[in-house]
Formats: C-alpha cells, sequence, structure tokens
C-alpha cells in the first residue's frame, strides 16, 4: 500500500519502504507514477 503513504507525504517527507519479512527476491523499483506524485508533493 505505498500509494496511501504517498498520499500522506508532504513537503519536505522522505518516504521509506522496507521488507517486514526475510526476501531473496530484493526490492522493487518504485514506478514512475508513484515518483512523479512524492515530486509533486515535495516529498
Amino acid at each position: 500500500m505505498i500509494h496511501a503513504a504517498v498520499e500522506q507525504c508532504g513537503e519536505g517527507d522522505v518516504l521509506v519502504v522496507a521488507l517486514t519479512s526475510g526476501s531473496t527476491d530484493g526490492m522493487f523499483e518504485i514506478s514512475s507514477p508513484l515518483r512523479s506524485r512524492l515530486a509533486a508533493r515535495g516529498a
């Protein structure tokens, strides 16, 4: 539910995304629309 966290971000905020369990698959790249939305919100 990263999209919900993005909507809570404001100017100067930093969004940290972390795994809550062990994973050998690695992290994914945040999609372009989410990056754009974060930038528009000043995060």
